[in-house]
């Protein structure tokens, strides 16, 4: 999700009667870039991410209870206890702190994250979710031989099996899953670093007069 920031625009001017210069061009700004919103992907295909939503809400609320547990978790038994609480509080307040502040108070299905992502069959390659905030969760949602997640900075190898889920900080660690056999199925719960601006002021347009 990338927003359009305000910074610097004319806080009387009505945000659609500003324009923005592209190349040597000035064109109109996009209000619908303004505002956190749907995906593409989403707003393409309604019906299957309605189809989508039905058929794992209930995942998502099992997800829902289990991420409001989550004050403490064991980081891979690298820290210590009193570590673990200084480095890591509250996890579940860290997540989208933002995703309350929607506009229209909108509510998101994989509450409290900001996206979720169906993975089908997909050995990813090495990566960092560089787009992420803070912290995402891989729920594991089949069977097969294979596919273990790995995180390279750490030297772990996680064989997550079905049901199994895993948090952890997706911008800072370098993740990827191993090769498998059979069919393999994840949702991967994400928040999006674009939101923290959005909570703090708009992203710059809070003090426009006709922005509210």
């Amino acid at each position: 999700m990338i927003l359009l920031q305000g910074d610097g625009a004319p806080l009387d001017i009505h945000p659609s009667h500003l324009s923005q210069q592209k190349k040597n061009n000035w064109v109109p700004i996009k209000t619908s870039k303004l505002v956190p919103r749907e995906s593409k992907e989403m707003i393409s295909s309604t019906n299957d991410y309605n189809r989508f939503c039905h058929v794992f809400d209930p995942v998502f609320k099992w997800q829902k209870l289990i991420v409001s547990f989550l004050v403490q978790c064991v980081y891979f038994h690298i820290y210590s206890h009193v570590q673990m609480e200084r480095i890591h509080p509250n996890i579940s307040a860290q997540i989208s702190p933002w995703i309350t502040q929607l506009p229209l108070n909108a509510r998101l299905p994989a509450f409290p994250w900001s996206g979720v992502v169906l993975n089908a069959n997909i050995a990813t390659r090495a990566h960092r979710d560089i787009g992420d905030d803070n912290y995402c969760m891989v729920l594991v949602t089949s069977e097969c031989k294979g596919g273990d997640l790995v995180f390279h900075e750490l030297g772990l190898i996680l064989a997550a099996r079905n049901g199994d889920a895993t948090v952890f900080r997706s911008a800072e660690l370098t993740h990827y899953n191993l090769d498998f056999q059979g069919t393999r199925g994840s949702l991967v719960f994400h928040s999006d670093k674009a939101g923290k601006r959005w909570a703090e002021d708009a992203n710059g347009w809070a003090e426009n007069a006709f922005f509210s």
